[in-house]
């Protein structure tokens, strides 16, 4: 299950709750625009008008990787990539939150924390 929370006016958080029979390898992907920079467990996609800043919240037992995914060409066409902010896990059970902020360029998106108590 998925969830989306807005908080206006430039915050958007992905909650997922995915329930197994058995462990799995799990992947979550995320694609922005254009290829996002890292820091740390942080990327930051930077445009001509906004910069979005896509945050993993949820990363213990969790890899975190940014990568060029192949993409398979159309029609006889080449064979080209797309950038990709990837989670990946292996579990039965995973509840995952990542938070995507933005802002207008040459300012700094919301930075998101997580805060649990309890479930």
């Amino acid at each position: 299950m998925r969830h989306l929370i807005f908080v206006k006016p430039d915050v958007l958080i992905v909650a997922d709750e995915i329930l197994l029979d058995k462990e799995l390898s799990l992947e979550l992907r995320f694609h922005p625009e254009q290829q996002a920079e890292r820091q740390g467990n942080v990327f930051l996609a930077t445009g001509k008008h906004v910069v979005l800043r896509i945050e993993p919240l949820t990363t213990v037992g969790v890899e975190v990787s940014g990568e060029a995914l192949p993409l398979p060409g159309r029609h006889g066409g080449k064979q080209s990539s797309l950038f990709a902010v990837c989670l990946r896990t292996q579990r039965a059970n995973w509840r995952n939150a990542l938070a995507l902020s933005w802002s207008g360029a040459g300012e700094k998106p919301t930075q998101v924390s997580l805060q649990t108590e309890g479930r």
